[in-house]
């Protein structure tokens, strides 16, 4: 469930804007996505702080 009072961040990778919850992150969107060993390397490599679910999704299907 998306918490409609966490804070808007602005992607890393392509700038959109989302609701991120990493105050509370058991409530997190991007705790309940299961991301390969492969892409969470590449995003970690490439990125310092959070990306939008569509990032996060692309990283998981393309690498």
């Amino acid at each position: 469930m998306q918490n409609t009072t966490a804070p808007k961040k602005q992607c890393k990778r392509c700038n959109s804007y989302f609701l991120c919850n990493s105050i509370d992150i058991t409530n997190c969107f991007c705790n309940t996505m299961i991301i390969s060993n492969p892409a969470k390397k590449n995003i970690k490599a490439d990125y310092n702080d959070c990306l939008c679910a569509n990032c996060l999704n692309y990283f998981n299907n393309n690498v």
